[in-house]
């Protein structure tokens, strides 16, 4: 290891990017606590994200060609993705299960590249960065894919999880545009997020990919939202 290495593990030693504890280097910043209590989604239903055996999406398609999330987005696995919204070094753990998530559920698709869900851009810029784009280019590295971002959010909207699941679709309605028509015409693209809920975010970042002529749409999550429309 070299000194800069050494030093720079002293003064900042890794955290466990679910929980936040401390944990060894060849750890990966998963501590085994979280390693045993994360839920993690195997048999996915590639319409809602969901595993197989809780999967209630009754087959309703989307403009996405397929959804996968790594894990619940619930207890620890919750506590990750809130963890990555003021800590964009989570990224590097979430973007490594989101990367194995697409390897075990795409692995027949080939990409061109990966996007991101885009952010407001005066919200970003008051921000720092946007943790999905984090999450994105940590994704694709994994992977190695090249990471462009193509869209861009035009207006602000309220809080997606503060509303009811009949009003995320028209919040998100019409907010967001291609940014790079002629490289996402005729492409495969995978748009990463954080978290899908109900998929009305993903679903209308899908439906501007198409529209500027993209040749399909798959969407994958760090986390999966377990409620159903009822509790949503």
């Amino acid at each position: 290891m070299k000194a800069l290495d050494v030093l720079s593990a002293a003064l900042f030693p890794p955290r466990c990017a679910f929980c936040g504890e401390f944990v060894l280097r060849e750890e990966n910043m998963l501590c085994r606590r979280c390693a045993a209590e994360i839920e993690w989604i195997d048999s996915a239903c590639h319409l809602c994200g969901k595993s197989v055996e809780d999967c209630t999406c009754s087959g309703r398609k989307n403009e996405y060609s397929g959804v996968v999330g790594a894990f619940y987005y619930r207890g620890i696995g919750k506590r990750s993705v809130l963890r990555l919204k003021s800590k964009p070094s989570v990224a590097k753990r979430l973007g490594y299960d989101v990367a194995g998530c697409v390897r075990a559920h795409y692995s027949d698709i080939s990409f061109d590249f990966v996007t991101s869900v885009p952010m407001w851009r005066r919200t970003q810029r008051q921000k720092g960065f946007n943790h999905s784009e984090e999450l994105a280019r940590r994704t694709a590295e994994n992977l190695s894919l090249p990471y462009f971002s193509v869209l861009e959010k035009i207006y602000k909207t309220e809080i997606q999880h503060k509303l009811s699941y009949s009003q995320r679709n028209g919040n998100v309605k019409g907010v967001f545009s291609v940014s790079d028509e002629l490289r996402v015409r005729g492409s495969t693209i995978l748009l990463i997020d954080d978290v899908k809920t109900t998929g009305a975010t993903l679903n209308e970042c899908a439906l501007m990919l198409n529209l500027s002529g993209a040749k399909a749409v798959y969407a994958a999550t760090a986390a999966v939202a377990y409620e159903d429309k009822n509790r949503e």
